[in-house]
């Protein structure tokens, strides 16, 4: 009876730790930073999209600033006369649109973009531990070389025309917690649409240790059937 008990625990045990679930990562989603958050009369701190948070930080001018695109339309006076901020077609096959990131000018009205450049900073302050910096979109004359949280290059994208936009994307970039991402501009121009991957929620599956103890437990089964016919 005591060997018969051991062997049901042990068979018992071996089966429920062969159905432990562990974590494994689903398909990652999709997290677009549009800056539809920013004011436009006031410089800019943060931006918030979805579960991310990013603190932000410009060089070349007085700061950080959002410009709506939906404030006037192409080659009319409007939006303090930048309207070489705003795409040429509506929707924009690049995805810039509404609101974009720009360096304020010194002693102009608000938002009116700095003509020299200057540089844009996005610290990562809030969301999953690590995500991946996937691409982004931009407007207007200048030419974007953005710079990962090693200060290396990851990628540029140029325009050559007012109005005119572009987008590139690349392989993932990891963006951890603190980490800053940092884009320079060589003349005015507008940062949009940012795309990042974040990890999805997570999917339960069989642990590959427990696989282990399951071939243990009908070991087992397998000796208490043989001590039975003895």
């Amino acid at each position: 009876m005591f060997a018969s008990f051991k062997f049901a625990s042990f068979k018992t045990a071996a089966l429920a730790a062969a159905f432990t679930l562990s974590a494994a990562p689903a398909a990652a989603g999709i997290v677009y930073v549009e800056f539809e958050d920013l004011p436009t009369t006031s410089l800019a701190s943060t931006t918030t999209a979805g579960p991310l948070t990013f603190s932000l930080f410009a060089t070349g001018g007085d700061g950080p600033i959002g410009f709506d695109t939906n404030c006037g339309n192409p080659g009319v006076h409007a939006c303090n006369g930048d309207t070489d901020l705003i795409p040429l077609t509506n929707p924009d096959s690049n995805g810039v649109a509404g609101k974009v990131l720009i360096i304020q000018e010194p002693g102009s009205a608000r938002p009116d973009d700095q003509a020299s450049g200057g540089s844009l900073t996005l610290r990562y302050d809030l969301g999953p531990s690590t995500v991946f910096f996937t691409g982004f979109s931009g407007i207007d004359d200048t030419t974007f070389n953005a710079f990962g949280p090693d200060n290396s290059l990851i990628a540029t994208l140029s325009m050559t025309n007012n109005s005119e936009t572009g987008s590139v994307n690349f392989a993932p970039v990891a963006i951890n917690l603190g980490d800053t991402i940092r884009f320079t501009l060589t003349s005015s121009g507008g940062l949009d649409r940012l795309q990042f991957l974040t990890p999805a929620q997570q999917e339960p599956v069989p642990a590959p240790a427990a696989l282990g103890l399951l071939g243990l437990g009908f070991a087992a089964i397998g000796l208490r059937r043989r001590t039975r016919r003895d």
